[in-house]
């Protein structure tokens, strides 16, 4: 039994081989596919790619290309929420090909072998927690129609909106990027001293997305927050007043969907479901992955149900130490994964011809942090950072060491060599 139909639970139709002659069900109370795919992720990436495409029509002239875009937020809007329907629909017919069973509707555990689900009484071999999380709302800002959540903001925004954004973190420095055509975002607003304030980041990289959100026109307001907003109008406890602004949209973070476990299996200090290094909870039988163990990465959870499912059935009895790398997928992009130590090696980027050609910018490099010759760390700047990151992650995790290593020419990755020594 799997409650949730997010990244966990896809994974699960991934592996179900694993599932011969078992009676699966999912069991999920809202859309098939959860927060990545409805309202995280994957429409975040579809605006983020219309808007690099129209962003990148100018460069088509150094092709000899001439191109009049011209950008419909509509358009983008019906065939993103197409997009999303569309695999989603694919999910379903896959898990009924598979015999896996889908059951809506809220979960309630009423002991270590039993859940309820509507009216119906469920028992249970083994389970897996997979319930995903929900946007944190602040006191001040309770989510209604103007005031949106990360869930509901896709569907709610329009073009004609101006928005404050509270929280300088990355859903807000990504939504600023995706939304940069249409001039929608007129601020960000964060209680902290800086931008990306839970992630021990060098202050360059900060410097560089702070710089390049200035110049698309959003002002960053930080150590403040937002006092009041009625009327279209919204007052920062800085004393900053900004007029005709028609939604706030608040992204200050998840808190994980614990409520229905009913205190049956352990939760840690933070609410999260605590688990050992199996992904067992305080019941052994009883497993948890993903964004209720405080793995807010899709690709982490996948890799987690992966396992889950394998120790299950005895075919891996213990789980690496994987690096999950995070992604910012701003203008350009940043990647790392791993430590940062004081050993590093860095790169620029704009010595490499390709950068002409895929518009690099002079900001971009990569460091390559090292331990005695072995890589501990990467961090790349680039507009490619997300693809070019997985060269170094076999290193990281296997703890192998830099050697003189070669790439292809020319090509994105060809700079990497200047890493060698």
């Amino acid at each position: 039994m799997v409650v949730g139909f997010g990244s966990c639970g896809i994974e699960l139709l991934n592996h179900a081989n694993l599932l011969k002659n078992k009676k699966v069900a999912i069991i999920e109370e809202k859309n098939e596919g959860g927060t990545c795919l409805n309202t995280g992720c994957i429409p975040s990436k579809y605006w983020l790619r219309a808007s690099h495409l129209y962003k990148s029509l100018p460069s088509y002239k150094k092709f000899g290309i001439n191109v009049e875009g011209k950008i419909s937020f509509e358009e983008i809007k019906s065939n993103m929420l197409k997009f999303v329907a569309n695999i989603r629909q694919n999910l379903i017919h896959k898990a009924q090909s598979l015999g896996i069973e889908i059951i809506k509707g809220g979960a309630l555990l009423l002991n270590e072998h039993t859940l309820q689900v509507n009216d119906k009484t469920i028992t249970f071999e083994k389970l897996i927690i997979a319930s995903g999380s929900r946007p944190i709302e602040l006191p001040h800002l309770k989510f209604n129609e103007k005031i949106l959540s990360t869930d509901t903001f896709w569907k709610s925004i329009n073009q004609n909106d101006k928005i404050i954004i509270v929280g300088a973190g990355i859903i807000g420095i990504e939504v600023s990027f995706m939304l940069q055509p249409f001039k929608i975002v007129k601020s960000m607003v964060d209680l902290a001293p800086d931008i990306l304030s839970t992630f021990h980041l060098p202050e360059e990289v900060k410097h560089i997305l702070k710089q390049k959100i200035k110049e698309m026109g959003i002002k960053i307001e930080l150590a403040t927050s937002v006092k009041s907003f009625a009327n279209d109008k919204v007052e920062l406890t800085n004393g900053q007043i900004y007029d005709n602004i028609s939604k706030v949209l608040v992204a200050v973070g998840r808190k994980p969907n614990t409520s229905w476990l009913n205190n049956i299996v352990k939760l840690n200090d933070k609410g999260y479901v605590e688990t050992n290094e199996l992904y067992q909870t305080s019941s052994k039988h009883i497993y948890a992955c993903g964004d209720v163990v405080g793995s807010n990465l899709a690709h982490a959870a996948m890799y987690q149900m992966q396992f889950i499912l394998k120790h299950m059935f005895s075919l891996q009895t213990s789980a690496l130490p994987l690096c999950y790398p995070p992604i910012i997928y701003s203008d350009p992009q940043i990647a790392w994964c791993g430590t940062f130590t004081s050993e590093v090696r860095t790169i620029k980027f704009s010595h490499n011809p390709t950068s002409y050609l895929y518009n690099v910018g002079e900001e971009c490099f990569a460091n390559l942090y090292l331990e005695e010759g072995k890589v501990k760390g990467i961090l790349i700047v680039h507009p490619y950072a997300s693809e070019l990151i997985h060269i170094f992650l076999p290193f990281i995790n296997k703890q192998l060491k830099w050697e003189n290593e070669y790439f292809a020419h020319p090509s994105m990755s060809f700079s990497f060599r200047g890493f060698n020594r």
